[in-house]
């Protein structure tokens, strides 16, 4: 049962660094300038990786970033699959209690993660709607940027998620 949970945390420790390869990248671009957005499609963190790469030589920045995001996003995959694998050989073995810690901390994570998701990206809509004087109660004007409503939507998703995932951990199994 052991194996199963080492694969488990190595997936989290790869996929987190993988995201902070990748916004190291869109901190880099955000430095200089140019407006990314957070909740992006594969297009749009291909252009990302565009963008850093030909900016990169002038301002002397390393490419091992990207090389890292893609090598640190496979290990991860692999190390979740070998996790899945692992831990379907134990199914049997102890029966729904296993099952039942596996829900348990999955939501865990899901409602830390959804929690400082939510955080972070309110933050942002909030400080993007002050620095361009818009008030809220004003939203054609702050819904029509792009970017903040990039940033509106997934704030608005983790604060769902994190919503979702504590009354699924108060309300769900009862045990």
């Amino acid at each position: 049962m052991m194996t199963s949970w080492i694969f488990f945390f190595a997936a989290m420790a790869f996929g987190v660094s993988s995201i902070l390869s990748y916004y190291l990248l869109v901190w880099r671009l955000m430095s200089k300038g140019i407006r990314v957005k957070f909740f992006a499609t594969p297009r749009d963190t291909l252009r990302v990786f565009r963008q850093y790469r030909g900016l990169a030589p002038e301002n002397r920045w390393a490419l091992w970033p990207i090389a890292a995001f893609w090598l640190f996003s496979l290990l991860c995959f692999m190390s979740m699959a070998a996790f899945a694998y692992a831990d379907s050989s134990h199914a049997f073995e102890g029966g729904m209690p296993w099952l039942w810690l596996h829900a348990r901390l999955a939501m865990l994570w899901i409602m830390a993660s959804s929690f400082l998701i939510g955080l972070v990206f309110s933050y942002r809509v909030f400080s993007d709607t002050s620095e361009q004087d818009i008030k809220l109660s004003n939203w054609k004007a702050w819904i029509s940027d792009e970017y903040t409503r990039n940033d509106f939507f997934v704030a608005t998703i983790g604060w769902v998620g994190f919503l979702t995932a504590s009354l699924q951990l108060i309300m769900g199994n009862g045990r």
